[in-house]
């Protein structure tokens, strides 16, 4: 009976349930919908910059290695020259070079001046 009253009242009113099962239907399509993939666009300029960057960061690193190289060759040309120098001196003069080692720019200084003392005679 009752199913009879429903079958009934849908048979006259079912264009009242069309719209709201349609906006219904709608609003879950639009609800559980995958949203399209973010497209990222390159300008024709910088195609293959990665090849490029890899290209420029391998010769940054060979030429970085090679300023590392001829710093410590230079270095250690320094340090023998240092070393050479020191050995020249008296032991009144170690005594005051070792004094100065805290302090770079005295003891260029006084190197200097124990140099010249060298070279033009006591």
């Amino acid at each position: 009976m009752v199913l009879a009253a429903i079958w009934a009242w849908l048979k006259k009113y079912w264009t009242w349930l069309l719209f709201p099962v349609g906006i219904l239907l709608f609003l879950i399509g639009r609800l559980t919908a995958k949203k399209p993939a973010a497209l990222e666009v390159v300008s024709p300029e910088l195609e293959g910059h990665e090849k490029v960057q890899s290209q420029i960061s391998e010769k940054l690193k060979k030429d970085v290695a090679a300023v590392e190289r001829e710093k410590a060759e230079k270095l250690a040309q320094i340090e023998e020259e240092h070393k050479e120098t020191v050995q020249n001196l008296t032991d009144e003069q170690k005594k005051k070079v070792e004094s100065l080692k805290e302090d770079p720019d005295k003891l260029a200084e006084y190197l200097l001046e124990v140099g010249k003392s060298v070279r033009s005679g006591p």
